[in-house]
């Protein structure tokens, strides 16, 4: 799906996915609440509403809106993933869901995350949003 090098971006492709690994779990789950608020609408600070985008900080990238406030609808199908290490994963070649990624208004804590992910094909909702990238 692309138009003059503008399309979704590819699940794999979608920022924000890093963690230090040497952070005890206890600590990650804190600061990731304490920050989570900063950046993102989800069920315990957005009323269950959707919100105009940059009514929050912007990530380390400068971009705004990448958890919380509407699922990102992707480019890739909604598919379960190989058991194996993957690198670049395409997802399934067809399917009857997109991929959704980052959680919504309504989501908790747990869920509004750039792994977390879900599927839903065929209706609009108003928790559901996208962004364009231009490809290199």
């Amino acid at each position: 799906m692309a138009s003059d090098g503008v399309n979704l971006p590819k699940n794999s492709k979608q920022l924000g996915r890093i963690i230090d690994a040497h952070v005890s779990r206890e600590t990650l789950k804190l600061t990731y609440r304490r920050t989570l608020w900063l950046l993102a609408w989800y069920y315990l600070n957005s009323g269950y509403e959707t919100h105009a985008v940059g009514g929050k900080q912007a990530n380390g990238f400068g971009l705004y809106d990448m958890l919380g406030n509407v699922w990102e609808w992707v480019n890739d199908w909604y598919g379960t993933y190989p058991p194996n290490a993957q690198t670049d994963p395409t997802g399934p070649v067809s399917g009857t869901s997109h991929m959704l990624r980052g959680g919504a208004c309504s989501r908790t804590t747990d869920e509004v995350r750039s792994s977390g992910r879900s599927g839903l094909g065929g209706i609009a909702e108003y928790y559901i949003g996208f962004r364009v990238a231009r490809t290199p």
